[in-house]
């Protein structure tokens, strides 16, 4: 037998070409950011086809996502403004350790209604713990006399008592 062929040939690995796309347009806004139900979605079209661009199909391209799952829509959702905080309260105790407050308001709750995530609103604090309340001494009175008993015989009650002057 003899062999047909040209002496010049080689296999070689065939370059099937790229898709080459512009960059993506970007994301449609959402009526409501912190939707689970509503769609955003983005695009990019065939800028050009490199090498052997019969061998494949180029078609523009879409991306498709929940609103709620875009990272600023999260951000959005989630973000909750405080004003700032309010003077301390008086304490509770002029003396002796006692508590006081001070609050702060929301100012721009989170778009999905979960406030959870927001800053505390109430702080507390103890006060007044190196205030030693005074010792306070009684002036007192003498005693009254007793009074009469309760009953003319059998077992009664009789009373006295005496007023505070003043403290010292």
């Amino acid at each position: 037998g003899w062999v047909s062929g040209n002496k010049n040939t080689r296999d070689a690995d065939c370059d099937t070409g790229t898709c080459i796309h512009n960059e993506w347009s970007s994301w449609t806004t959402c009526k409501d950011p912190c939707s689970n139900t509503e769609t955003m979605s983005r695009n990019r079209t065939v800028k050009t086809v490199s090498q052997n661009w019969a061998s494949i199909p180029c078609r523009d391209e879409t991306q498709i996502q929940l609103c709620s799952e875009n990272p600023q829509s999260i951000e959005t959702c989630e973000t909750c403004l405080v004003g700032s905080w309010s003077e301390w309260s008086d304490c509770s105790t002029s003396c002796g350790e006692g508590n006081r407050i001070r609050t702060r308001e929301i100012t721009k709750p989170p778009l999905n209604g979960d406030d959870s995530k927001c800053p505390e609103l109430i702080e507390k604090e103890s006060c007044n713990k190196d205030v030693e309340c005074p010792h306070v001494q009684c002036e007192l009175g003498e005693w009254s006399s007793w009074s009469p008993c309760s009953v003319t015989c059998g077992c009664g009650t009789t009373t006295r008592n005496r007023e505070v002057k003043g403290e010292n």
